[in-house]
């Protein structure tokens, strides 16, 4: 039986800090009266360590979800204090292989790849995953 997953739109935001959680529940789930007897489909925000950029050269930094983690989206955040901008060279779901997750299949994690001119900055990237939790 296919499973409709619904998310609430205002709670994507508040997922930006390591860990913060959002609860989502599937359609014909027959706990949504909250009873979580059969657990709840949790959206989690993981962060991947940073990776120094190099001047003038694309750097790429990645995260995985963890086992059984479902990738719904991601990103990345450059920490660049100078005036000078980071260039967004690609942002990609992929794979357990670290390659672009193919097409039709599901997500494990996330990539994004920039170019910075300047020395001192580094790139950390960032994942959605839905994850089936017992409370």
């Amino acid at each position: 039986m296919k499973r409709s997953i619904v998310l609430a739109l205002a709670s994507v935001p508040m997922m930006l800090a390591t860990g913060m959680t959002s609860t989502a529940y599937a359609t014909d789930d027959p706990d949504t009266d909250g009873s979580d007897k059969n657990g709840k489909v949790v959206a989690t925000t993981y962060v991947g360590a940073p990776m120094a950029l190099v001047p003038d050269q694309n750097v790429t930094a990645w995260v995985q979800c963890p086992p059984k983690g479902v990738a719904v989206g991601g990103g990345g955040f450059t920490n660049t204090t100078d005036a000078v901008t980071a260039y967004l060279t690609d942002s990609y779901p992929i794979g357990a292989n670290g390659a672009p997750a193919a097409d039709g299949t599901s997500a494990t994690g996330w990539a994004v790849s920039v170019t910075h001119p300047e020395p001192g900055a580094s790139l950390t990237a960032y994942v959605v995953c839905l994850e089936k939790k017992k409370d």
